[in-house]
């Protein structure tokens, strides 16, 4: 059963990896935290996850500047009707 699990998350983590190299998304290389060396990963995906999250903030602050003026169709809309309704006082004068 558990051997089932890992060569499904072995599989996924390869169809990620392609993926990654398909859209040229660097992967930070790191230990097997399964690995018994001295070396702990903890730190480190700490770092990637507040790197990350900077850059998600930064992301979305930037959409949100730059977001349309959802209304701007409806002040269009409504400037060519008034200008329609003074084209016709003119002409009607």
């Amino acid at each position: 059963m558990k051997e089932a699990q890992i060569e499904q998350m072995i599989a996924q983590k390869q169809k990620i990896l392609e993926k990654c190299e398909l859209e040229k998304i660097s992967l930070p290389n790191m230990s097997d935290p399964t690995d018994t060396g001295t070396s702990t990963p903890g730190p480190v995906w700490d770092k990637i996850k507040a790197e990350i999250k900077l850059k998600i903030y930064s992301l979305v602050s930037e959409i949100e500047r730059t977001s349309p003026n959802l209304k701007a169709l409806d002040q269009y809309e409504a400037m060519l009707e008034k200008e329609r309704s003074v084209t016709e006082e003119f002409e009607a004068v």
